[in-house]
Parts: C-alpha cells; sequence; structure tokens
C-alpha cells in the first residue's frame, strides 16, 4: 500500500512566509474555538493573536459520542495575517496585480478584503461525518515558541435533514385566490403546519413574511398531481421576485416557479452589508432554517439567492434564459446564492444561468456537493470573496461560457474542492484572480482545452489556474487534446516563497507561467528545458518544475486517451447541448491506484491506494443532480 500522509504532516505544510518577522509577537495566544455543524461536516474556527512567524499547528482527532476509538482528521489551516500594501497592490509578499490590482477596487470592498488578508486565525472541517449524530472533536494547538500547548475539546452534533412528514395541520389552498390564498393561510398557520397548494396557476409575488420553529417548520408545498404553479411578474421587470421570504422554520416542496429576475429571494436577496459582517462571528439577525427542495424555477436570471443561515436547498431544478433572451446582464444571473453559515446545497440541476453557484462574501462553513451544472454563461461556481470552511465535493461542472470554478479572489479560507469533475470551459478549469489563496484540492478531474477563439478574441489555452498558498493530492490535471499543453498555470514567485505544495497527481502536460506577463519575467533558464510559445507563456516540463520547487516527489504522468472509459466530449459552446459523460476510469489506467490516502478524505478505496481523480474505480458515482423520487432524507419520515 502506499504511503499514508498522517494529519501531522498535513497541517505543517502552510505556510510560514508571511512577510512579517516581529519577534516579540511569535509566540500565539488563542481565543476561544468555535465550531458549526452541518449534515455532513463541523467546521471549526480559532481566533489567534501573535505567532506572526506562522508555524503553529494544530492537529484534530474525533470520534462518535460514546465511542472509544479516535480517529484523525485533517489539521486545522493555518491562515497568518499578513501586511497590505494597497499602493502597491502586495499582500505580504503576494503581489495582487490581475486585472488591475486593488487600485480597480471599490473602498468597501478593498476594506473588506484588507480586513480578511490580515486575520490571524486557524480554521479547517471534520468531513464526511453522518447526520443527526453527536461528536466530540479534541484539537491540540502547538506553537515552537511556546513553552506549553494549547488542549480544547468540543462537543458537536451534526445537523438532521429536514423532514415533510411533520404530523401538524394541513391547510388546502386553491388558486382562485392566487398568491394572496396562500398569504392570507400564512398569517393563520403554525408551526408544523403544511399548506397545500391544489394544481393551477398563482399570480405572484407571494411573499411569505409567517416563521416556524426548530423541528416545526411551515411547509408549503403542491397537494399533488398537476402542478402549482407561481408566476411572477416578467424578468424584464427590474427587482421582480416570484416568491420573496423573511421568516424562518420554512419548508417549500415541489413547487413551480417561473418568470421573474429572481425566482426564489431570501432576506435581502444579493445586497450585502459588509461592514456589518465580522469575520469568526455569525449573524442571527438573519433567517434561517429554509428549505427549498423539488421546486422546479425556470424563466428567471437568479433562481435561488438570498441572506440567511443554515438553509437546505437540494433536488431542484434551476433554468435560467441565457441563451434566449437579448438585453439582460448575462455576466450576472445565479443557480443558488445563499449569504450566510451553515448552508446545504446538494443534488441541483441547474442550466442556462450565468453562474450554477456562487459562494459569496460574508459565507462560511457551506457545503455545496452533488449538483450538476451545465451550459451557463459564465462560471459553474465562483467562491469569490467566501470565508472559511467552504466545502466543494462531488460535483459535475461542465461546458460554461468562462470557468468552472472561479477565484476572483479566494481570500478566507481553508477551502476545500473536493472529487469534482470540472470539464470543458471555454477560460479555464479554474479562474485564479487578485491573489487569491488558502485552498486544498483533492481528488479532482480538471480538464482544461487547447487555445480557443471566441469570435476575434483569442482565449489562449484553457489549463487549470491554480491560487497560491494551495495544498494538492490525487487530482487529475489534464488538457483534451493531448500532452503537448501545459495544464497548471502557476504563480512562479510562490515557487520561491514555498507556497506550492503538490505530490501524487496524473499530470497530462507541462506547467506554465502565464498569469503574469505570458511568462517573460522568468529566465527560462532557471527550469531546465523550458521554452516560451508565443501568447500562451513559459512552458515547463513537469521534471523541471518538480526538482526547482521542491514538489511531486510522485506523479503520473498520463495521456487523456488512457484514462476513461469513454472518450472525453469534444469542447462546445455553452449554448449547445450535448452529452455531459461521467469519466470513470478504465480498469487499466495509469491513473488507478497512484494516489495516496489523506485522513478523513478518502480512507475507502478498492485497490492497493486510492485513484487519482473524482472517481474510484470500483465504487458507484454520486448521483449528480437530483435523486429518485422518494430517496431523498427529507422524503423518509424517521418516525415511521
Amino acid at each position: 500500500m502506499r504511503a499514508i500522509l498522517p494529519a501531522t504532516v498535513l497541517i505543517s505544510i502552510l505556510f510560514a512566509s508571511t512577510g512579517l518577522c516581529a519577534p516579540s509577537s511569535n509566540a500565539v495566544a488563542p481565543g476561544e474555538p468555535a465550531a458549526t455543524p452541518t449534515l455532513h461536516c463541523i467546521g471549526v474556527f480559532w481566533p489567534l493573536e501573535g505567532d506572526l512567524n506562522a508555524n503553529a499547528t494544530c492537529t484534530v482527532v474525533f470520534r462518535k459520542a460514546g465511542e472509544s476509538e479516535w480517529h484523525d482528521a485533517l489539521g486545522l489551516h493555518r491562515k497568518p495575517p499578513v501586511e497590505v500594501d494597497v499602493e502597491k497592490s502586495y499582500a505580504g509578499k503576494r503581489p495582487i496585480t490581475f486585472l488591475g490590482g486593488l487600485e480597480r477596487w471599490g473602498g468597501g470592498t478593498r476594506e473588506y478584503a484588507v480586513r480578511h488578508w490580515e486575520a490571524n486565525y486557524i480554521a479547517g472541517s471534520i468531513l464526511n461525518l453522518e447526520p443527526g449524530t453527536p461528536y466530540e472533536i479534541r484539537l491540540r494547538l502547538v506553537d515552537p515558541d511556546n513553552e506549553t500547548a494549547f488542549e480544547k475539546t468540543l462537543e458537536v452534533a451534526t445537523r438532521s435533514a429536514p423532514v415533510l412528514r411533520t404530523g401538524g395541520r394541513e391547510i388546502t389552498v386553491s388558486a382562485e385566490g392566487g398568491s394572496a390564498g396562500i398569504e392570507a393561510a400564512l398569517k393563520d398557520a403554525q408551526p408544523g403546519d403544511t399548506i397545500l397548494l391544489e394544481a393551477g396557476t398563482y399570480p405572484g409575488p407571494l411573499r411569505i413574511a409567517a416563521s416556524g420553529q426548530p423541528g416545526k417548520p411551515i411547509v408549503i408545498r403542491s397537494a399533488g398531481g398537476s402542478p402549482a404553479v407561481i408566476v411572477g411578474e416578467g424578468y424584464k421587470k427590474e427587482g421582480s421576485a416570484v416568491v420573496e421570504i423573511s421568516g424562518s422554520h420554512l419548508h417549500l416542496h415541489d413547487l413551480d416557479v417561473r418568470n421573474a429576475i429572481f425566482g426564489i429571494k431570501i432576506a435581502v436577496g444579493r445586497a450585502y452589508e459588509r461592514a456589518n459582517w465580522g469575520l469568526g462571528n455569525r449573524r442571527d439577525d438573519i433567517p434561517s432554517d429554509i428549505s427549498i427542495t423539488r421546486c422546479r424555477v425556470s424563466d428567471v436570471q437568479h433562481a435561488i439567492v438570498g441572506t440567511a443561515n443554515d438553509c437546505y436547498i437540494a433536488d431542484n431544478v434551476l433554468n435560467g434564459l441565457a441563451s434566449k433572451v437579448e438585453g439582460i446582464d448575462w455576466s450576472e444571473g445565479e443557480g443558488v446564492e445563499v449569504t450566510g453559515s451553515g448552508t446545504v446545497v446538494c443534488h441541483n440541476r441547474m442550466r442556462q444561468l450565468a453562474d450554477g453557484l456562487s459562494v459569496y462574501p460574508n459565507t462560511s462553513d457551506q457545503d455545496v456537493y452533488c449538483n450538476d451544472v451545465s451550459g451557463c454563461s459564465d462560471d459553474g461556481i465562483e467562491l469569490d470573496y467566501c470565508d472559511y470552511n467552504n466545502r466543494i465535493w462531488s460535483n459535475r461542472f461542465n461546458f460554461a461560457g468562462n470557468n468552472g470554478i472561479s477565484f476572483q479572489p479566494h481570500i478566507g479560507g481553508p477551502g476545500y474542492i473536493i472529487r469534482n469533475q470540472v470539464i470543458g470551459f471555454r477560460e479555464g478549469c479554474i479562474k485564479d484572480r487578485y491573489g487569491s489563496s488558502d485552498v486544498y484540492f483533492f481528488h479532482n478531474t480538471f480538464v482544461g482545452h487547447q487555445p480557443l477563439k471566441h469570435g476575434d478574441r483569442d482565449m489562449g489555452v484553457a489549463p487549470t489556474d491554480l491560487p497560491m498558498r494551495i495544498y494538492s493530492r490525487n487530482n487529475l490535471y489534464l488538457i483534451a487534446e493531448g500532452q503537448g499543453w501545459p495544464v497548471i498555470d502557476f504563480h512562479e514567485h510562490e515557487v520561491a516563497l514555498g507556497g506550492i505544495d503538490m505530490d501524487y497527481e496524473g499530470l497530462g502536460g507541462y506547467f506554465m507561467v502565464g498569469s503574469s506577463n505570458k511568462g517573460k519575467s522568468v529566465d527560462p533558464d532557471k527550469y531546465p528545458g523550458s521554452r516560451y510559445q508565443g501568447g500562451v507563456g513559459l512552458l515547463i516540463p513537469v521534471e523541471s518544475f518538480s526538482e526547482v520547487a521542491g514538489v511531486l516527489e510522485h506523479y503520473t504522468f498520463v495521456e487523456p486517451d488512457d484514462l476513461f472509459e469513454v472518450p472525453l466530449p469534444p469542447y462546445r459552446d455553452w449554448r449547445e447541448t450535448g452529452p455531459d459523460p461521467v469519466m470513470r476510469l478504465k480498469p487499466d489506467a495509469p491513473a488507478i491506484d497512484a494516489g495516496v490516502v489523506v485522513p478523513n478524505v478518502n480512507e475507502t478505496f478498492t485497490g492497493d491506494a486510492p485513484d487519482l481523480g473524482a472517481l474510484e474505480y470500483g465504487l458507484d458515482e454520486p448521483v449528480y443532480g437530483p435523486r429518485p423520487a422518494g430517496t431523498a432524507p427529507y422524503e423518509i419520515d424517521p418516525a415511521k
């Protein structure tokens, strides 16, 4: 069996180079850690003072309450503070130059980002947990500049999935009364009641101000049979929304929502008050515990957006108008974007929107998994300006107009990108802007394309554009057209700063310095065997990059044609429909058994070691998009 990376190794990887060196402040002084649970994860945030040399580490072990055996998790991620020079666009020693640097940002945005870069904390997530289960977590913080370690034990229970069958009253509403009839029923509703909408059309907007109670939500759902359709005032009416929610403890199920700028808008929608959000502080003056399941949202620019905590958005079908309507800015438009803490977004299908998903400012501890996103005009998912412990796993992002995963920029951290299939993007599998950093990549399948043109614009090559301060294991980095192209675009100054930690990867081509001046500022003699390619950048052989950067002791050089059961789909424009295959490994693929075990990430595998890429050979793939009717957890009453 291949080597297993212990948690104590994983926590020591990131990153001693901060640009700060005050010896008197090197000893760590920890505050109180806080934990935020979702269904399958627990995020930990531990504020610190001192440790400006960033050499403190924190191991994590966990167990179910009442059990004796402890299990290793990934260690907490050290997010050291860095000094930000706004005039020169520097964060610590790292230049923030792409697209003009900080001077192009507005004052509020710049202040918000600087506050995150200057924050001093250690944070991380425990993954793959069981819903509705209490856990014990042990943290051990060690700093070589302190004489003693700091230990904390947390007792945290994961959340349970919502349940539709609450046992309360049933109130039936007919379409004759329209949305006013629904609102009248809501005024008389009690926690635990279910409002059943008979088939028909309900002119909107529908405004939901009522609230249930924890464990007793007010449910609004179709009565069954033909759909209950709530229709808005039109997608050309500025600011229009079909459904507006201001209450908490609500569950919308099996509704058709159509025809407005916003399909379902929660609280203030996309209006952020960044000055009122404190890093590490959960804001409780916003709605919470809103479930939206098996709904169909169509003919909208934004499907489900809002500001709330602890929502559950699952098994919905969300269709926009990106390729059908002129006169709307289709760089704007979200499938799901909910700002806040603790929201779960899973098993949704998104099509014809600008971005399938967004994890945006003031958002922490959000889980995004098993979604099926294709044919969007901008990006598959954006993690722009988000906070810590956002976890993106087992999604399928295929064929968008620009990028697969956007960091523009990623200023919090850690972020987790795990077991995603990312294929067919005009610009790149990953978009890295303005000094993004602090991201873990495990078991993803990234497939870019050779240089493309968009009208008269030369889009260049579309590799995976890695952020700074990254930790990467067991991924496949490919170009669909073969090994003659660069597969990874990296920040050359990160080599000197030690911010690249990659090993046990499947690589299908060159490394590239292209994000700054097309690599012309780098002496090619530094990387033996490298060469400039016009309009692309400095192409660097893998073995040369490995030797200079001191990484990739173990890697597998792969050819896309030798990896998968089916051929990679050819590039297509996002407006076109086509196959979105699941890229399973062939039984003799060189990626099989070529990975390494990572605690709490991939202990289940079929061979001598984990495989590379999103799918383990011999195991079932996830259900991408909505699950079969009756199989989702909220459809199964645990009392029966």
